[in-house]
């Protein structure tokens, strides 16, 4: 489907005094705490976000069928006009909230500007009126429907979203660093005849860590989170390792972080944070 309005909902943005790109009004933590809350806000809508690193120009937000998940470049978009735009890309795309379920629309037609505007008035720490907005849209010629109408607006209320609440969380970097065997750790995994030997909890974990990299995620290191979330329930497929790693499962229990840090500190397993960097 054709973007129409997508250069001028840019130019638009871009020149209002609201838009904070490549300012750092927000750290990752608050932009979580921020969706985290829509999510709240919106029943049913589920919206994941990830940060990417590099000389990114857009910011993205996917259609994953059963959610929708944001992409935020940490060079240039973690500030609120950004975080509030993606997340209208996903709530004027679900189809709780169009008017006509089924009907496709444009990325950035008059149900997403709307949804846009209804987040800027509502959570922008500006809170530009809706009058404000119309007469701005009109002057940029960018079409959009009444705002306090729409379900946007309705599902909002009086519900706000205060960064104050928002609790530091000191196991951030931990959380979203991104874990890989060391060469020792490698070692410990087998007896050199391919197969995993988890005789100790330590070698459960390097077992479990191996197999999510090679099998699950294309030889890519993973998260903390990505790693906790393969204990608690990995995708079963027919073949030998699968069978092997399920046992070992079986035998853990449930993932301590406590012990993934130990394993850090130990050299088992190598941890390459992934904030700040290029």
């Amino acid at each position: 489907m054709r973007d129409r309005q997508r250069q001028k909902v840019y130019d638009w943005e871009n020149k209002s005094s609201w838009n904070g790109k490549g300012s750092d009004q927000l750290n990752e933590q608050q932009c979580l705490f921020i969706i985290n809350n829509l999510n709240k806000i919106y029943k049913g809508m589920r919206v994941d976000t990830t940060f990417v690193n590099g000389d990114r120009r857009y910011a993205k937000c996917w259609n994953r069928v059963r959610h929708h998940e944001i992409e935020l470049p940490r060079q240039w978009a973690l500030c609120w006009s950004v975080v509030l735009h993606e997340y209208a890309h996903a709530i004027s795309d679900s189809k709780k909230y169009k008017e006509r379920p089924n009907r496709a629309i444009e990325p950035h037609g008059k149900e997403f500007v709307t949804a846009f505007c209804v987040l800027l008035h509502k959570f922008h720490p500006e809170h530009p009126s809706y009058k404000e907005l119309s007469q701005s849209l009109r002057d940029a010629n960018v079409d959009f429907e009444h705002m306090e109408s729409s379900k946007f607006h309705k599902q909002i209320g009086r519900k706000t979203i205060k960064l104050t609440k928002a609790k530091e969380n000191k196991d951030y970097d931990f959380n979203t660093s991104l874990l890989k065997l060391s060469p020792e750790g490698r070692k410990r995994t087998s007896a050199g005849d391919g197969h995993y030997k988890p005789k100790t909890k330590m070698n459960r974990v390097l077992c479990v860590l191996d197999y999510c990299i090679i099998f699950l995620y294309k030889d890519r290191p993973i998260t903390y989170k990505q790693l906790e979330a393969s204990f608690n329930k990995l995708p079963y497929l027919s073949d030998h390792y699968n069978k092997l790693i399920h046992k070992v499962l079986d035998k853990h229990g449930k993932l301590e972080p406590s012990l993934v840090k130990y394993m850090i500190k130990q050299g088992l397993i190598v941890a390459t944070s992934t904030q700040n960097k290029g």
